[in-house]
């Protein structure tokens, strides 16, 4: 199949068998995440709306990080299935804080890919696109929370990587698995 990419980001094009085939060790790894995250959900909100709509969220920024480990880029077919999931809920609900939500990711998406523009591939537009997912599910509030904590990570990561001379100030890494692990140890911090 034909990949349609627009810089970091493909477009409806996911073909998992290349992705377990190429990520083996991050796909167990966010698998392994993704189970252990939807477990504590369950335990804090039962089988309940809000359970079902951030199991769906937690499951595709997996398949988002995993899919940027592998392929440095994300896929906006996801991310438009996940937030036209949420703009429906908005429209079966009437709940206007998802719209907000919605609104407020996308203004930020925006912003996030000028600056992308800006700073040429200093951050990515699929980077910018997975905030706007983050932001629909989680509104902004803990969605910038979520944001500086996965900077925090990815300096933690990289600093020992640059000291060893194993990575470069060059050198480009995902955001999206950082991203996912900052949300993991964002559900853990809220629930202790």
């Amino acid at each position: 199949m034909k990949r349609v990419s627009s810089g970091s980001i493909s477009i409806f094009e996911f073909n998992l068998r290349q992705v377990l085939g190429k990520a083996k060790i991050w796909t167990f790894f966010a698998l392994v995440l993704s189970l252990s995250l939807i477990f504590i959900l369950f335990f804090d909100l039962g089988f309940s709306r809000e359970f079902i709509i951030l199991s769906i969220f937690t499951l595709i920024l997996a398949l988002e990080a995993v899919y940027d480990i592998s392929f440095k880029e994300v896929q906006l077919g996801l991310i438009l299935i996940a937030v036209g999931l949420r703009l429906g809920e908005f429209f079966i609900f009437w709940d206007y804080e998802i719209l907000k939500n919605i609104l407020l990711g996308i203004v930020v998406c925006a912003i996030i890919i000028l600056i992308a523009r800006f700073t040429k591939g200093g951050i990515g537009e699929g980077d910018a696109l997975i905030f706007l997912l983050i932001n629909s599910y989680l509104g902004p509030r803990y969605s910038f929370v979520i944001l500086f904590v996965a900077l925090f990570v990815l300096i933690a990561f990289s600093v020992p990587l640059i000291i060893a001379k194993s990575l470069n100030t060059k050198s480009s890494l995902p955001f999206v698995p950082f991203l996912y692990v900052a949300y993991f140890l964002f559900l853990i911090g809220i629930k202790i």
